[in-house]
């Protein structure tokens, strides 16, 4: 389904037209000296859609002001004519509203009612990069959006409660009841998402917000089935995806795709065993092409000069499992033929093709040696 609402700033109904064909569903009524125009249809074709609205759009004089009942976003009607006639994409479907409270950073996605899909709320500790919360609400908008235009009639739902790979962290959804009432209520203060209660009439799906939620621990995800659960808000995958940008952006490498900490990487048997005694050893890491998709392409081995490293002493285990040594999973995020070395407490990289590693001086942990 597919539904679209916007208020028509200082218009009456006199003149306006009802529906324009092949609209059938649309309805036009008066709010509070303004004009409210809505539709809904029963097709996933959003780039239809909003071409119908354009056209209806395009009789109201041009300079007037218009706003997106889902999105909260003001235009005029001449820029709203514009946007809806161009490819739908997350920037000119979508909206993202964020504010601090105290400690608590909140952001909300707006635009997917549109869908037929609920609003998607994040919350993280306030020292998290609003950069991060923006980049991973998007994320889901955008696959959101291009499961609009390629879902079969008849075909059956994301499932909300399926974990989301996004980035190293798996992140997931809740009802918004997980969140305290009094919380919500002040939260859409917060985020002045008032225009949405205007949005809705009786032909329109109206799902209640989904509320993120993040896996604790990545390296305790194996074998724990459904035991360790998922925690309100996304801190941690937030986190983690900003440390690991911030290591691409000292390494002079454009952004790539961050792998899964569920992707299998292999290990040498020494260290994997040192690793589940939880020891923190010298090591190194590089990456290589991967051979699959549920491979990450990162190699881990020992610094023993007489352990050789081959197909009998190399085991897979995800690769969250190399964040037992603090900061290792900061590097996952370079690109194939990268090499990290961990020694001495400190992280040594090279870069593909040259033959001398160097300090990332830039790292937390190298920082706080150098200073010692």
């Amino acid at each position: 389904m597919i539904q679209l609402a916007y208020r028509i700033h200082g218009m009456v109904l006199e003149g306006l037209p009802s529906a324009l064909p092949p609209l059938r569903v649309m309805a036009v009524e008066g709010m509070d000296g303004d004009v409210r125009l809505s539709a809904v249809w029963p097709h996933r074709d959003l780039v239809s859609a909003r071409k119908q609205v354009a056209a209806w759009l395009a009789l109201v004089p041009g300079e007037t002001e218009v706003t997106c009942l889902f999105t909260g976003r003001r235009e005029t009607a001449a820029r709203w004519g514009e946007l809806l006639r161009e490819r739908p994409s997350v920037e000119n479907v979508f909206a993202v509203r964020s504010a601090v409270d105290g400690e608590v950073l909140f952001a909300r996605l707006f635009g997917l009612y549109q869908l037929g899909e609920s609003d998607v709320l994040l919350v993280a500790q306030r020292e998290t990069e609003l950069s991060a919360a923006v980049a991973l609400l998007w994320a889901w908008a955008a696959f959101q959006l291009e499961r609009s235009g390629s879902k079969q009639a008849g075909e059956d739902e994301v499932p909300w409660d399926r974990p989301f790979p996004w980035g190293y962290w798996l992140v997931s959804f809740a009802d918004s009841d997980v969140v305290e009432a009094e919380l919500w209520a002040h939260l859409r203060d917060l985020l002045a998402s008032a225009h949405l209660r205007l949005a809705f009439d009786d032909r329109m799906q109206t799902p209640s917000p989904k509320v993120l939620i993040e896996a604790p621990d990545m390296d305790a995800l194996e074998g724990a089935g459904e035991t360790l659960g998922f925690e309100v808000g996304v801190t941690r995958a937030l986190g983690a995806w900003s440390r690991q940008r911030a290591v691409e952006r000292r390494m002079g490498v454009s952004e790539g795709r961050i792998p899964s900490g569920q992707d299998a990487a292999a290990y040498c048997d020494r260290l994997i065993d040192a690793l589940e005694r939880r020891e923190e050893v010298s090591c190194f890491a590089y990456r290589e092409a991967s051979q699959g998709p549920l491979d990450a392409g990162w190699r881990f081995g020992c610094l023993e000069p007489d352990h050789v490293h081959d197909d009998r002493t190399l085991r897979l285990a995800p690769l969250a499992r190399a964040s037992r040594i603090a900061g290792l999973d900061d590097y996952v995020a370079l690109p194939e033929g990268w090499v990290v070395t961990f020694e001495e407490g400190r992280f040594w990289v090279r870069a593909p093709g040259e033959e001398a590693s160097f300090l990332d001086e830039g790292h937390a942990r190298n920082g706080a040696a150098l200073l010692s």
